[in-house]
């Protein structure tokens, strides 16, 4: 982006938000401390605790800009601190929304995750979403919501976990089509 380029509305408002609620947290905390710290000792904590949270902050920010200068998206990064943590991630390989119906080739950069927090990958497909509200079919997505009735019919298949060794962008897309079938 361009340095004389603004930042849109949502970009506003998400740092906006990080600003208030950050702010959730950290006045009960500093309240927290003073309150159970002795009076002679309560300005050596809240130093103390200022100098550690600025030098977590920066390794933090460190470590990011490395897996970013390795070719980590912003998204791949999230994904990856999430997983760190024992969280469930759920990926759309495609990178975006089909125009047809049918699969794009599955991107590598869910590879590059698991190749950095290895964990078992479950495949997952939609069934019955082409031609749906959330679909490209004929007009934009979210745009005719009656387009196939008042109900519309979708699935999700959840197959087994494959090992992380296993898990290529190929061979998952092989396992999510076919257990997608021929049901768009």
């Amino acid at each position: 982006m361009p340095a004389s380029a603004p930042l849109s509305p949502g970009a506003l408002l998400a740092l906006l938000d990080l600003g208030l609620f950050g702010g959730f947290f950290i006045v009960p905390l500093y309240a927290l401390i003073q309150i159970r710290s002795a009076p002679e000792q309560r300005a050596r904590i809240i130093a103390a605790n200022n100098i550690l949270n600025a030098l977590f902050m920066v390794c933090r920010a460190l470590a990011a800009a490395g897996l970013l200068g390795e070719g980590l998206s912003i998204a791949g990064l999230f994904a990856l601190a999430a997983l760190s943590e024992g969280e469930l991630v759920a990926i759309f390989p495609e990178g975006r929304i089909t125009d047809t119906g049918e699969f794009y080739p599955f991107r590598p950069g869910m590879q590059r995750i698991i190749e950095r927090t290895p964990v078992p990958v479950i495949p997952m497909a939609r069934q019955g979403l082409w031609g749906s509200f959330f679909s490209r079919k004929d007009s934009p997505a979210m745009s005719n919501p009656l387009r196939r009735g008042l109900f519309s019919r979708i699935g999700l298949n959840v197959g087994p976990a494959v090992p992380t060794e296993e898990a290529t962008p190929a061979h998952l897309q092989e396992i999510v089509a076919g257990s997608r079938g021929n049901w768009n």
